[in-house]
């Protein structure tokens, strides 16, 4: 992958083909020089030409999101030996709160990882 410089993904999901093209993946990565989410989509059509488009920031993001419905397996499950890994890229929150009053509150990020940071009884 390129965008300020070479860099290789972080992950790589293998898309479903479509009646248009086949051998789909795309590349997954942050920018080690800006940061920036970078996604790379390669595809071959009917005539054996390889498409590639290149999206960066929220671009990526929308791709990412668009795609996600049609993932055939990723490269991070095959890989993946530690169930605990660190948590990467974006990370959001996310508040549970059971039935006794209790609340959790976790890490999550873009691959799925899951983390929990507190939890708070009321």
């Amino acid at each position: 992958m390129q965008h300020c410089m070479d860099f290789m993904p972080s992950d790589v999901w293998f898309l479903l083909p479509n009646n248009q093209f086949t051998h789909r993946k795309i590349n997954i990565g942050f920018c080690p020089v800006c940061g920036k989410p970078v996604a790379e989509l390669k595809q071959t059509n009917k005539n054996n030409e390889i498409s590639i488009i290149t999206r960066t920031g929220l671009d990526a993001d929308e791709l990412c999101l668009i795609l996600s419905g049609q993932i055939d397996y990723k490269k991070s499950k095959i890989i993946s030996h530690n169930p605990r890994r660190k948590l990467r890229g974006w990370i959001y929150g996310i508040n549970k709160q059971n039935s006794n009053g209790t609340t959790k509150q976790y890490a999550s990020d873009f691959y799925g990882n899951k983390e929990l940071i507190k939890e708070i009884k009321e």
